[in-house]
């Protein structure tokens, strides 16, 4: 832990960001790699279901298997006006992914606030250091300017550590939450064009 505190003050509050980083992280890869969504077959036997508009039939296959979908399915089998259900399910959607988006932006935050954090400690420590320096007497000692300016890049470190993964892990969850909406909108969309026809 000694590096900790070499790198002076802003270590802290880096590995508390750390950590927070490393929770969301977690959270957020355990959802997505949970979340199931309705293969081929089970997709045409819903849409069968929601075209005789036999809500019980259509709630049952998803409620145990994709409870994720579960709104979005009760929307499009609710017996109200096309446009009321398009609506409803557009709602659902939405809702659902802001579900799945939930302290994901906190990466993106994370990302941008953990560099410019080792980079005030950075510069701090080297402040330190040519403080030191300057009540010193006589010459300069090179061995301790040395030390003093690799303890301070300490905290830079930490900062690019924390915002390297944040900003790919971030990437990668949009990506995730982009092919969610692409399924679950042309779920919807299939739907509601089967319900039109009637």
């Amino acid at each position: 832990m000694s590096w900790i505190d070499q790198g002076g003050l802003m270590t802290w509050p880096l590995l508390a960001l750390s950590v927070t980083v490393l929770a969301v992280l977690f959270d957020r890869a355990i959802v997505f790699s949970t979340l199931r969504l309705p293969d081929v077959e089970t997709e045409n036997a819903l849409l069968a279901a929601l075209e005789v508009k036999d809500k019980k039939v259509a709630c049952s296959m998803v409620k145990d298997d994709f409870p994720f979908i579960l709104p979005l399915v009760e929307a499009l089998a609710a017996d109200q006006s096309a446009t009321v259900r398009e609506c409803d399910a557009a709602i659902r959607i939405e809702e659902a992914i802001r579900l799945l988006d939930r302290r994901v932006e906190w990466l993106a935050l994370a990302s941008r606030v953990a560099p410019l954090m080792g980079l005030l400690g950075t510069i701090v420590g080297i402040i330190v250091t040519f403080s030191h320096m300057s009540e010193a007497r006589g010459g300069v000692d090179m061995s301790s300017l040395a030390e003093g300016i690799w303890q301070a890049l300490i905290a830079t470190a930490i900062g690019l550590c924390i915002a390297i993964p944040s900003v790919l892990a971030h990437h990668g969850f949009h990506r995730c939450e982009e092919s969610v909406a692409f399924a679950l909108n042309r779920f919807a969309n299939r739907a509601l064009v089967r319900g039109k026809k009637e």
